[in-house]
Order: C-alpha cells, then sequence, then structure tokens
C-alpha cells in the first residue's frame, strides 16, 4: 500500500481471528436461538465496526453527512488461508481483494487483503500494518481488530505514543456504551441478522 492511496479512515483487521471468533459466536447464538445460522453479511459488519467508532468520534454526529466518505478496509490473513468460513463473500483474493461496495448513509468502503508469509521475524503484519498506517498524514481514524494474543500489547503500545491520532483498538471485551455488548460482538451480531434483544 502506497501512502497517497490511504483514506481518512482505515479499518484494519485480523481476517482469521475476525472468521474464528464469528464461528464460535454462531455456535453460541446456535443455543439461544435454536436453529443453525447463517453466513454472516460482511459488508453489514464493516459498516457497523466503522460507523459505531466514528458515531462515538464526531461531535454532532447525528448532523453530520457521511454519505460521502471513503473508508479503506484492509484485511491481513495468513498465507494460504484466505478463505473465510463464516461470512459472505468468503473469498477473500477472489471476491474482497480490489472490490468496493457503497452504502447510501455511509459513502464508499474500500477493500483490500494482505498475506502474512512471515517472511520476517519481529512483530505480527497487522501491528507493522498499523505502525505504517500511523506514520500517514492522511489517515486520521484507524480502527484495528486484532487477535489479542497476537500483538495487543504493541497495539496499546502504538496507541499511547499516538496520541494525535484516532486509533481505536476493538476486541470482544463488554462495552457500556453499546448495552453491554461490545462493538465487535453487536457488529457480529447484527452482520447474522440479529440483535441484542433477541439473546
Amino acid at each position: 500500500m502506497e501512502q497517497k492511496q490511504f483514506k481518512e479512515t482505515v479499518l484494519l483487521v485480523d481476517a482469521n481471528y475476525l472468521d474464528n471468533v464469528q464461528g464460535g459466536f454462531k455456535a453460541f447464538l446456535r443455543d439461544k436461538v435454536g436453529h443453525d445460522l447463517p453466513a454472516a453479511d460482511l459488508a453489514t459488519w464493516i459498516i457497523d465496526m466503522v460507523m459505531g467508532v466514528l458515531w462515538d468520534a464526531t461531535e454532532q454526529a447525528e448532523k453530520t453527512d457521511f454519505s460521502q466518505q471513503e473508508t479503506q478496509v484492509v484485511f491481513v490473513c495468513e498465507k494460504n488461508e484466505t478463505e473465510l468460513r463464516h461470512f459472505l463473500p468468503a473469498r477473500l483474493r477472489e471476491e474482497v481483494d480490489g472490490m468496493a461496495f457503497s452504502e447510501e448513509l455511509f459513502g464508499e468502503f474500500l477493500m483490500s487483503v494482505v498475506e502474512d508469509e512471515h517472511l520476517v521475524e519481529g512483530e505480527p503484519l497487522l501491528v507493522e500494518s498499523a505502525e505504517m498506517l500511523l506514520t500517514s498524514q492522511h489517515v486520521k481514524h484507524l480502527i484495528v481488530v486484532p487477535d489479542p494474543e497476537k500483538g495487543l500489547e504493541s497495539l496499546r503500545r502504538l496507541q499511547q505514543e499516538n496520541t494525535n491520532r484516532h486509533m481505536e483498538i476493538i476486541t470482544m471485551e463488554p462495552d457500556p456504551s453499546h448495552g453491554g455488548i461490545s462493538l465487535l460482538g453487536y457488529a457480529l451480531l447484527h452482520s447474522l441478522g440479529l440483535s441484542p434483544d433477541q439473546l
């Protein structure tokens, strides 16, 4: 990714972690609702994640026009693990990388996929990607969905060192502002066509 391509808002996601969490979430919810659940809608999940963060970060958000916004979505995945089991579209390389979609109220979402080939030792690729994005003058909002077991402390350090940037690290920890469910959990739920009051 060249810096001139970066948008003001970037959603950086560990795709394999996201898929694994959704699988566990679906198994839990199946017992709650009493039937199997379909594959989750990836676009719905993306919109919920981005707008959940931006809504909280924007003064008078209810009066703000987000319809012309461009959001960059970057999925980081393990090499040769590019197919999602619990989302549609599922094939990251063929159906997601280089694609875009628009939402009437929240603008355009431009998607790309980066495979971690582990060619060099050091921080996970997601952490290195976050660090690079924070060096760009274009990026104003960086939303990161990491695997908590892979570089979370390094991401927290980056967050503390870059207080001049709006960086959000989203995990499954409960969030009182979203009714006790984390934003990640809410977005996973909504992407399956469910809402918290159905649980």
